[in-house]
């Protein structure tokens, strides 16, 4: 991600309402963007003096472009290219999606599924809503061409952590939280150890937050930025 840049000084506007509102303004101040929080009607993000705004996305829109940004981070991590990519995605119903509609406290709410591309791999996504989880999770699995075995390089942003660590993610996020991390923090962590399937592919579990989405709104609202690297 683009974290190196030193934007401390500059200002951004957030028009409208949004469930990123407290996300953006964590990742603003970290950053030392000056955050103004105006009323407005459909959320967008502005950078004052640039007449540049850009479109915070909600509901569906925010859970697709947050998904889209954590598989694009992981096929760059990936090698060769795979040809096809499928995910199930486990996302918080209280946290930005909202809660669940009626049910228990432990219910799970079927979300809906998701066809796109990337980079040339078809991508299949199936969201799923659960309750009182403190991150998103992803199970996925990268099919490799026909013929080559993929190898998976873990780099910033992506990082491993100790088994112990990685089977529980209220005590994930506690660990990242006392690595001085906060609620929010940055990575794609991977939880216990990829495994290779039969024809080559790679499976692999997935926690990561929102901040990524928010990394990335900030990145392309800023002049000279066209989104994370």
């Amino acid at each position: 991600m683009s974290l190196a840049i030193d934007w401390s000084g500059d200002a951004l506007n957030l028009l409208g309402p949004t469930p990123l509102e407290r996300i953006i303004r964590g990742v603003a101040d970290h950053r030392g963007i000056a955050l103004s929080v105006l009323p407005g009607g459909t959320a967008e993000l502005e950078c004052p003096g640039v007449g540049r705004r850009i479109p915070v996305p909600s509901g569906t829109d925010l859970a697709r472009e947050l998904v889209r940004l954590v598989l694009a981070a992981l096929t760059k991590a990936v090698t060769p290219s795979p040809a096809r990519i499928e995910a199930m995605v486990l996302r918080p119903a209280g946290g930005v999606c909202g809660p669940a509609a009626a049910g228990p406290v432990d219910a799970v709410r079927l979300g809906g599924t998701w066809t796109t591309e990337l980079d040339g791999a078809e991508v299949f996504t199936r969201f799923v809503d659960v309750q009182n989880t403190r991150c998103w999770l992803a199970g996925c699995t990268f099919d490799a061409p026909e013929g080559a075995q993929l190898t998976l390089r873990i780099a910033e942003p992506l990082l491993a952590v100790d088994d112990l660590v990685a089977q529980d993610t209220a005590r994930l996020t506690q660990y990242l939280h006392d690595r001085g991390e906060g609620a929010l923090w940055p990575h794609l962590v991977v939880l216990g150890r990829p495994e290779h399937t039969r024809k080559g592919g790679i499976r692999l579990l997935l926690a990561f937050t929102e901040r990524r989405l928010a990394d990335e709104l900030i990145c392309r609202a800023m002049p000279a930025n066209g989104g994370l690297r």
